[in-house]
């Protein structure tokens, strides 16, 4: 009975540690403290097993994963995610199109984002029309007179 809670508990972890990784890749949700106060759920089901050795070994491992996950570039989606919010109120496009840069490097990991202007000024980046995983990843960036007013991000 006593190898059931441990099977159990360690596959509580690896269920959890997989779907923390999954909504990483498709939400970049390990940049949201929300993220946390699920991934930590595994965690408090293992607990009630951890005299075990293995369950230790498990638990350290999963939270190892959620320790290193934010710094961690599974998918284009959290570099997209970080453009998105390092666009200030008041920047010119210019600012803009360098925090895009420093988020898509050329010859980087991920490809650019397409960028488009609109008729009314504003930009419109589309994170990878090549990909069906995230050919409707948008965030557009509202100008008038030149500098940033508003911005929106606009999930796939």
């Amino acid at each position: 009975m006593k190898e059931v809670g441990i099977g159990l508990a360690i596959l509580v972890l690896l269920i959890g540690m997989l779907m923390s990784v999954w909504l990483d890749i498709d939400f970049a949700a390990s940049w949201h403290l929300g993220f946390y106060l699920f991934a930590v759920m595994p965690l408090l089901v293992a607990s009630l097993a951890r005299r075990e050795r293995i369950v230790q070994f498990a638990m350290v491992v999963y939270l190892a994963v959620l320790v290193v996950l934010p710094f961690i570039d599974l998918s284009p989606v959290k570099p997209f995610t970080r453009f998105y919010s390092e666009v200030k109120p008041g920047m010119i496009e210019a600012e803009v199109l360098s925090r895009l840069a420093r988020q898509f490097p050329d010859g980087g990991r991920f490809p650019c984002p397409v960028q488009r202007k609109l008729d009314d000024g504003s930009l419109w980046f589309q994170l990878d029309p090549n990909n069906g995983a995230y050919n409707a990843e948008l965030v557009i960036v509202k100008m008038s007179e030149g500098s940033t007013v508003s911005k929106e991000y606009l999930p796939d």
